[in-house]
């Protein structure tokens, strides 16, 4: 009889050795809806814009959080003069702003990157071939409902940039469509 209570004796410590997680504090676990789950994953979208003013996303049903935001020249850009900036047209009650100070873009070559510093409003910073890595100082952006634009200060220039944004969507039925 002794040898089978030490034999589950053992059984237990082994199965509650193999249970318990070691060096972590135990969590609890905040129960939410499944689906809400879902819209706290960061999200990924790309959309190709041309040299000039261009809608880049919709965002429609609530606010999202940017994550990260980046463009990378894929057509050369034109020789004319133009600086670029990221803004939000804003849907009511929302109000537009800039997400991004205005820079000069002229005749950016392919490759080129587009990051943005962690300033307020963030400094659109370009990074030329293999100049400067390709590291983002970026904190996010609260977006509103709206359109998210590349405004260029000039309709007369050629080229193209490919924008990369992820986001989380604040709750569920938001939905944001490339332009």
């Amino acid at each position: 009889m002794k040898k089978l209570i030490t034999i589950c004796l053992t059984i237990v410590v082994v199965l509650a050795l193999c249970v318990i997680p070691f060096g972590r504090k135990a969590e609890a676990i905040p129960r939410s809806n499944a689906r809400d789950a879902y819209y706290r994953i960061p999200q990924y979208i790309s959309k190709i814009a041309t040299g000039t003013d261009d809608d880049l996303f919709d965002v429609a049903g609530g606010p999202i959080i940017i994550t990260d935001f980046y463009g990378v020249v894929t057509t050369l850009i034109g020789a004319t003069a133009t600086t670029m900036e990221i803004t939000l047209d804003a849907d009511s009650p929302w109000v537009d702003y800039d997400f991004s100070t205005a820079v000069a873009i002229t005749s950016d070559s392919v490759g080129d990157r587009y990051i943005f510093t962690a300033a307020n409003e963030s400094v659109l910073t370009p990074l030329a071939g293999a100049d400067g890595g390709a590291t983002s100082l970026f904190k996010g952006w609260l977006c509103g409902e709206g359109m998210i634009e590349q405004n260029a200060s000039t309709t007369d220039n050629t080229g193209a940039i490919t924008w990369y944004m992820t986001f989380v969507p604040l709750r569920s039925g938001i939905t944001v469509t490339p332009q």
